[in-house]
């Protein structure tokens, strides 16, 4: 039998390996466990989660208990000693159990008891991100599954998980993978089909809640831009509207609505503008003021950094090239009209006429609106006019000179 010195040192190199989370195999227990002043019975050294972990103990001594969180001492007494049920709290928990029974400062035997997780339980932990990817990015979604028993131990390496994955169309399609220290990963790539995929996955009666992985179009393979509506002429109250044909991207998906689009729009002098606008049901459109002095401007649609389309050019001609100013024979009213346009129709109600005069040196200007293409003025209704003897006449753009008599 060894000296006292040498089962103290080994009681205090046990209690240092257990504390550390290390597993004390470096001797043989100070006691064999025939060994009449006291050993461990066990009736088996691999128990699973939940079951009762029987343990005897022979001969005299109290039995440290120590798991990877939580130790006691337990000191049955009597008949109890053959056979008694570690704590619940024991066998809950997946890992090693080190029993060590003392007297007096004494180690007199030591076992390991493996504790192993159970099979899943109800609910699968499952996480997937991102849960939106573009179907011409290289994006990938990753679902991470984490399959537990009753107790929320991981369960043992290897465990199998099925997941599937529903599209919108109906179509069904089914992997399988294993665990690796407790989790499992699933990748997602990028498909060519725009749509929602449902993703479920399973494993024994544990099942995880479903998710949603949105694939979402790419951006305009092609963009063409034509022009919808408008007159093509020129004047401060008319607009053209420019639209593009419905966008698809390079795998045939419709592009999502509200998608920003720049169209820019170039005058006939050079300057430029930008008009930004968002898609609708794959369509995107821009309102362009027509401009004042006719000529040609172009227009084109571009998504910022990705597709541009087709240049666009429009030709404004003036919406007046002449018009008919004169006088009554009494030189009291000034007779404008009838004015027409182009197409030989009176222009809109509310067209803008311009009188300017100078008097005393100093510019005046005075405006009107056309009806019905025609505006007569009584020249004296306005203070100064007929004492300058003429005025200038502007309509669209188009000047003239008329002067009459006082």
């Amino acid at each position: 039998m060894r000296s006292t010195v040498e089962y103290m040192i080994a009681t205090i190199l046990m209690i240092l390996c257990v504390a550390c989370g290390g597993d004390y195999q470096s001797e043989a227990p100070t006691v064999s466990s025939d060994s009449p002043e006291g050993f461990i019975r066990l009736v088996d050294t691999i128990f699973r989660v939940g079951e009762p972990v029987h343990v005897g103990l022979q001969g005299a001594g109290c039995l440290l208990v120590t798991s990877s969180w939580h130790e006691r001492f337990l000191c049955p007494e009597g008949d109890q000693r053959a056979s008694f049920q570690l704590p619940e709290t024991f066998n809950q928990t997946a890992g090693k159990l080190h029993l060590a029974l003392y007297e007096g400062g004494r180690l007199l035997d030591r076992r390991i008891i493996a504790v192993v997780a159970g099979q899943p339980y109800r609910k699968l932990a499952g996480y997937l991100g991102p849960k939106t990817i573009s179907v011409d990015r290289g994006e990938i979604a990753q679902l991470i599954a984490i399959p537990t028993d009753r107790y929320y131990n991981l369960c043992e390496d290897s465990t199998m998980i099925e997941v599937t994955q529903v599209s919108l169309e109906s179509s069904q399609n089914t992997s399988y993978l294993s665990t690796e220290s407790g989790v499992a990963y699933a990748y997602f790539e990028p498909m060519t089909r725009a749509g929602e995929v449902r993703i479920g996955a399973k494993t024994g009666t544990a099942a995880m809640r479903s998710k949603t992985l949105l694939y979402t179009p790419g951006i305009p393979g092609r963009i063409r831009v034509y022009k919808a509506e408008g007159q093509t002429f020129t004047g401060e109250q008319r607009e053209t509207t420019v639209v593009t044909e419905p966008m698809t991207d390079r795998f045939g998906n419709r592009v999502t609505d509200g998608l920003h689009m720049d169209f820019v729009v170039t005058g006939a002098r050079g300057g430029t503008s930008i008009i930004q606008a968002t898609t609708a049901n794959g369509v995107a459109s821009a309102v362009i003021p027509n401009p004042d002095l006719g000529g040609e401007i172009t227009v084109l649609a571009r998504v910022p950094g990705g597709t541009t389309s087709n240049t666009l050019a429009i030709n404004f001609l003036p919406e007046i090239t002449d018009f008919i100013v004169s006088l009554d024979p009494g030189n009291e009213w000034l007779k404008i009209g009838p004015v027409v346009n182009t197409l030989r129709s009176l222009v809109a109600d509310g067209t803008e006429v311009e009188l300017a005069f100078t008097i005393d040196g100093e510019k005046r200007v005075r405006k009107f609106e056309l009806i019905n293409g025609m505006l007569d003025l009584f020249l004296a209704s306005i203070p100064g006019l007929y004492e300058n003897g003429g005025c200038d006449v502007t309509i669209s753009s188009i000047t003239k000179e008329i002067r009459w008599k006082q």
